[in-house]
């Protein structure tokens, strides 16, 4: 191919996958990313109740800093801002006129929804309770504001049903607001609309509480406004938060990595046209690589996008390997051609230890293979057949010629590196009842006070646990709300034994079809309520005709269709009703949150016993989850690493040279993961990735610490890029160490000491 034909091939390339990453790319931050796919239903449940399940999507509201009065006015103040906004879905504080948007639907239904609803409801003796009632609360604070709703609605069935949706909770109600049990903060509860997993949605929803809560507090007068703060809690809290992590290190992350690898390289190549030109091939191994995984994936997570940074540090080695190499006075491409075996085995093994990456159910890990395998095999090819028509016909003079010490250990250090291995795989055998974390809440970078902050929250608002769920199935909408209806006696038993807080279930906002119809037939006829309310009004204060608004509505619910979900559509019940019930192709799956599990064991237990129950345990069950497919991981890698020894054998045409290759890197490997057993770490499956990193790196330095060089002045130039290459991957992944996300964390640790590791034990058993 034609040195003009090369370059118009090299920067078409480049020129697309620019205008695919300025175009087309979606950085994403969503963690769940890197969950992997679920084959089975249940597990797909279990996926999906992460990503956008109920518990997913609340917020958590607090006001402190204030005393009751001015935190009564704030919450009232936020709390209409908030529903007048209309970004999220619903919000309540404990007002009554929280209920405002649905009350038109309340009172339509009210009869429907009602559980008090039974034939001896509308006696004689119950309606006279409920006359007396409705005069004791004409005469209370509140009595005002209900005035308007007494004659229709003489039983209270409105506050019934207003108070049964309020969620079971250790809060008060001050001033027609809910506070804390010590009365020091004012509390309230949202829903956002998007996937708790959302980050840019929820990113949006945070600032919106925010905003609206800089404005009530400004609002307030100085005294009160100037001690008032916010605090916010939930899933879209932390999913805001580490999207904010995320974008902020990807960046920080990535102009670190360059500048310590660039300033190397200065360093080495005491020349800026050598030194960009080296660092040309990272470069668009890196641009070519995230176009790549934009098209195959949709977009690019911002982890996917920070740990491509780091794939300067590896991607750099190869032009580093071929400048290095050049002798003074020689062509890049004369250089190029003598390494070229070794340089292109290099290449392949990288790309081989990639593909376990690339075939994970994890879609973040395949995005990480995929980047990893591109970013590689470009950098490798623009090294071999861009970089000589660039570089020109000679490297020059000023670059550095040899290391200052020797990368010659000698026979003592050889003798150690068995011992040495041997004490490590000591420490794995110690370690191997507590050698995995599987734990997915690990992944997040939330700090253990915002944890504690959320738990206590939820405490205080009763709101949902985000670990616990109870799941039925059913052909039908009708099934799973009547089977919900039958469970709920039993879950009051657990309630009322301490095992449990609360619950909430979409039986409570739409009860089946059989129920309403039953408590419809409950409702007397006119003539017979009539007679009763009669009777039941003398000696009363009300007049024998206040309540005839109240007799034509149980006339009406008599003959009115039965609600269902369409009438609630567009709601907040409606949207309530939906994050609870899941259509799944010809299956409904009734949803049941919980709230206050205090006795785990007792409710396992029980849910056992329920026929058609599940109970979701989102901790243990993604545990499970990530156990089988780290497995997977395991047997996809152990592939790569046959593959990788294929390979060796058939280009090395030797097995004993082929294991004198593997030994030291599988050597390095091992005290890796040793060490960082040692420093008090579980491995998870990023160590994982890692360790598949260090694999590919440390084959490159083995390889060319057994190629054969014809004079000494060859050797030394050999060293030198080796030390080179190995001190800017362990600069370039030792930036990851300083993440606040646990995945890059892993990655870079693992990386760094591993590469360092292996660049060790191949310089001591080399020959």
């Amino acid at each position: 191919m034609g040195k003009n034909l090369i370059l118009l091939v090299w920067l078409t390339a480049l020129a697309l996958s620019a205008w695919v990453m300025l175009a087309h790319t979606r950085v994403d931050a969503d963690l769940t990313g890197f969950l992997p796919r679920a084959p089975e239903q249940s597990q797909q449940l279990l996926l999906d109740q992460l990503r956008n399940g109920p518990a997913s999507r609340l917020l958590l509201i607090a006001i402190e800093g204030g005393d009751e009065a001015a935190l009564t006015q704030a919450s009232h103040a936020l709390a209409a801002a908030l529903r007048q906004d209309g970004k999220l879905a619903f919000v309540q504080n404990g007002e009554i006129e929280s209920l405002a948007a649905e009350r038109a639907l309340l009172l339509r239904y009210r009869y429907l929804l009602s559980p008090a609803v039974v034939p001896a409801h509308f006696s004689v003796d119950a309606l006279h309770q409920a006359v007396q009632n409705s005069a004791d609360l004409l005469q209370s604070p509140a009595g005002a504001l209900l005035k308007p709703l007494v004659p229709r609605d003489p039983t209270g069935e409105v506050q019934r049903i207003a108070a049964g949706w309020a969620p079971a909770s250790s809060a008060t109600e001050r001033g027609g607001v809910w506070f804390s049990g010590d009365g020091k903060r004012a509390l309230l509860v949202a829903q956002t609309g998007a996937s708790g997993m959302d980050a840019l949605a929820q990113q949006q929803a945070v600032a919106t509480v925010r905003a609206h809560f800089e404005a009530v507090r400004t609002s307030l007068p100085a005294a009160d406004a100037g001690a008032m703060y916010l605090l916010l809690s939930g899933t879209p809290v932390f999913a805001a938060e580490s999207r904010a992590l995320i974008e902020r290190d990807s960046w920080r992350l990535s102009l670190i990595a360059a500048g310590l690898v660039l300033s190397v390289l200065l360093l080495v190549y005491r020349s800026p046209r050598l030194t960009l030109l080296a660092f040309l091939p990272a470069a668009c191994g890196l641009l070519i690589g995230v176009a790549a995984v934009s098209l195959c994936f949709g977009g690019v997570h911002g982890i996917t996008l920070a740990f491509g940074a780091t794939l300067i540090g590896e991607a750099v080695d190869y032009p580093n390997y071929a400048f290095l190499h050049t002798a003074r006075n020689e062509a890049v491409g004369a250089a190029l051609r003598r390494i070229a075996p070794t340089l292109k085995l290099a290449v392949l093994t990288t790309v081989f230890s990639s593909i376990a990456l690339l075939l994970s159910s994890f879609s973040g890990l395949a995005q990480l293979g995929l980047l990893s395998l591109t970013g590689v095999a470009v950098a490798g090819l623009t090294t071999y057949c861009v970089l000589p028509l660039l570089a020109g016909e000679a490297v020059g003079a000023r670059k550095a010629e040899r290391l200052p010490f020797s990368l010659d250990l000698g026979q003592s250090m050889r003798r150690l590196v068995l011992p040495v291995l041997l004490l490590a795989l000591a420490v794995l055998v110690w370690r191997h009842g507590s050698l995995w974390d599987d734990d997915l809440a690990n992944l997040s970078p939330v700090p253990e006070a915002a944890k504690k902050l959320d738990q206590q929250l939820r405490g205080e608002l009763g709101a949902p646990d985000i670990r616990y769920l109870l799941t039925i199935s059913g052909s039908d909408t009708e099934q799973v709300l009547q089977h919900s209806e039958a469970l709920e006696a039993k879950l009051q038993d657990l309630v009322h034994n301490g095992a449990l807080g609360g619950y909430d279930m979409a039986a409570h906002y739409l009860p089946s079809m059989a129920l309403q119809r039953q408590r419809q037939q409950a409702l007397p006829d006119s003539a017979a309520l009539q007679a009763n309310l009669r009777t039941a009004l003398v000696g009363s204060p009300f007049r024998d005709d206040a309540f005839q608004p109240f007799v034509h509505d149980v006339a009406e619910a008599r003959q009115q269709a039965l609600l269902t979900a369409a009438d609630m559509r567009g709601s907040a019940l409606g949207l309530k009703l939906q994050a609870l019930l899941v259509q799944d192709g010809q299956h409904m799956t009734a949803l049941i949150t919980l709230a206050g599990v205090s006795d785990p064991a007792r409710l396992r237990q029980a849910a056992g016993q329920w026929p058609g129950v599940s109970l979701i345990d989102l901790k243990d069950d993604t545990g499970r989850l990530v156990n089988a497919y780290r497995r997977q991981s395991l047997l996809l890698s152990a592939l790569g690493l046959v593959l990788i020894a294929g390979l060796l054998v058939l280009s090395l045409g030797s097995v004993r040279t082929s294991f004198k290759v593997l030994y030291p890197v599988a050597a390095g490997t091992v005290l890796c993961v040793a060490l960082t057993l040692l420093l008090g770490e579980k491995l998870s499956l990023f160590h994982l990735v890692a360790l598949l990193l260090v694999v590919g790196i440390g084959l490159n330095y083995a390889l060319f610490f057994n190629r054969h060089e014809s004079n000494e002045s060859g050797t030394r130039r050999n060293h030198l890029s080796l030390a080179v290459c190995s001190l800017t991957t362990f600069l370039s992944f030792g930036t990851l160490m300083s993440s606040a996300i646990p995945v890059l964390h892993a990655i870079g640790q693992t990386v760094a000491l591993g590469s360092l590791l292996c660049l060790i034990c191949a310089a001591t058993l080399a020959e």
